[in-house]
């Protein structure tokens, strides 16, 4: 399914960062900490493996 988005035209491969967040895509908890191993990155809000 990937391949075919990145078909589209204007489309970019994901970053790294963005493969991540869509991998672990757990919200932040309100404190801003997340599951033990991940941390939260603020611009999207999610937590990312580190």
């Amino acid at each position: 399914m990937l391949k075919n988005i990145l078909k589209l035209e204007g489309a970019q491969e994901l970053s790294k960062e963005e493969k991540k967040v869509i991998k672990g895509g757990l919200a932040c908890r309100e404190d801003g900490t997340c599951p033990k191993g991940s941390i939260c990155e603020y611009d999207s809000w999610r937590c990312i493996v580190v």
